[in-house]
């Protein structure tokens, strides 16, 4: 029997440990940053991406990627009116459109719906590019203005100004917060562009 190296033996010791990785499911967590808790949990069972809120460089914290029309939106949007959008806005950010859930890579993906079930949806009046954002204030109602623009009514740090609040009334119509039936509808939605190999895992979108 040969002898090998210290070298030698950690290095096959490693070897083996990346081949059996490779063999483990692929799995993408995408949901609010409360998913990050379970994170330690599962690496040692899968291969884990994670697509979670974020802070923009304006400072402001994006959630709205996890939304369900954000995601079906990602497949065909065009980056450049995404760009566009958020050069316009602070709290519309193009990684907001980005996720990797239908690049086919994944044996399993974990899905969150609480901003589903919270934010107000916005559509682009002349693009119809539709936006999720805000789940307390209608930003196209100037009745919330004053407290907006005060910091009375402030999430994400935001600094909303009174020409920021009636550019965004001008080139985006409120739809408001998305129906039961239509968050079941747009979920139907993303299943069938996954592929059949993927488990998909929905999340209840319960809060305390």
């Amino acid at each position: 029997m040969r002898e090998i190296s210290g070298d030698e033996y950690f290095k096959q010791v490693d070897d083996s440990k990346k081949s059996a990785k490779k063999n483990l499911p692929r799995i993408l967590l995408k949901s609010t940053c409360d998913l990050q808790m379970i994170m330690p949990l599962i690496k040692s069972v899968g291969q884990v991406d994670l697509e979670t809120n974020y802070v923009n460089q304006y400072g402001i914290g994006i959630l709205s990627q996890t939304h369900s029309v954000h995601i079906l939106q990602s497949i065909n949007i065009s980056k450049s009116i995404v760009k566009s959008m958020a050069e316009e806005f602070p709290f519309i950010d193009d990684e907001g459109f980005y996720t990797k859930i239908f690049s086919g890579d994944y044996d399993v993906i974990f899905l969150g719906t609480l901003i589903d079930t919270r934010f107000n949806v916005y559509r682009n009046k002349k693009t119809g590019v539709r936006i999720a954002w805000d789940y307390w204030y209608n930003l196209t109602d100037s009745k919330n203005w004053d407290k907006l623009v005060s910091g009375e009514y402030s999430h994400y740090h935001i600094k909303y100004t009174y020409e920021m609040l009636k550019r965004f009334r001008d080139n985006y119509e409120y739809e408001g917060p998305l129906k039961p039936e239509q968050i079941v509808e747009n979920y139907k939605k993303i299943r069938e562009l996954l592929p059949q190999k993927t488990l998909l895992v929905i999340l209840l979108g319960g809060e305390n």
